[in-house]
């Protein structure tokens, strides 16, 4: 790696959904990529870290698709205390449609909308229209 015990992985997927509802009101179909980057590491000290950006481009009813993501997260696993505490924190912030009706979609597109394995049953936080931070301690 460029970056010693540092993973960098890029990503490129596709979503076509076949009925969807445009901002004019017109129905078609959807053909969404993402596109991004995903880098994740720990340090000897007992840091870690994870940075991740992706786009969003294509069609949706007619709509261009110009939306996009990012996640930055820290932690820290205390070495010395025996059962090893770890301290997390982790910001993410996606757009949103700037304007309903001007033929942009720019809310990003969150596949699956279930985080249970992140964020618990609740299901509080999701990537999209805006930001949310979030705390750990584990």
């Amino acid at each position: 790696p460029i970056i010693p015990r540092t993973k960098i992985e890029h990503y490129v997927t596709q979503r076509t959904l076949t009925r969807v509802m445009g901002e004019n009101g017109v129905a078609g179909g959807a053909h969404i990529y993402p596109a991004g980057a995903r880098a994740e590491g720990t340090t000897p000290w007992g840091w870690d870290f994870e940075v991740d950006y992706a786009r969003q481009f294509g069609s949706y009813a007619g709509d261009d698709v110009q939306a996009w993501v990012t996640t930055l997260a820290a932690g820290y696993t205390f070495q010395d205390a025996g059962w090893r505490p770890r301290i997390h924190s982790e910001f993410n912030h996606a757009s949103g449609d700037r304007e309903f009706g001007d033929g942009v979609r720019g809310t990003y597109d969150t596949y699956f909308h279930s985080f249970h394995r992140h964020f618990g049953i609740a299901d509080l936080l999701v990537r999209e229209l805006g930001e949310d931070g979030a705390k750990a301690y584990m």
